[in-house]
């Protein structure tokens, strides 16, 4: 079952023990920066700017790393 690389040899274990919880942080961290700058912005052109590019990025990076896979099997 495990490789000579342990965790990061085996890629399925790297996705689920490694990139997806680490890509899920990053996500809600960057979700929370783009809340953060919104609130800082006086015009709404550039609040709802900021806001859509951040939580885009974080829910793309969310998408991004679900273990599609397993759910199917």
């Amino acid at each position: 079952m495990w490789s000579e690389g342990g965790v990061m040899g085996n890629p399925v274990s790297r996705l689920i023990l490694v990139e997806h919880p680490l890509t899920n942080v990053i996500a809600v961290a960057l979700i929370t920066i783009g809340w953060s700058k919104h609130k800082k912005q006086d015009a709404s052109k550039g609040k709802f700017a900021k806001i859509a590019l951040f939580y885009t990025i974080g829910f793309i990076l969310l998408l991004s790393r679900i273990p599609y896979a397993n759910w199917f099997n």
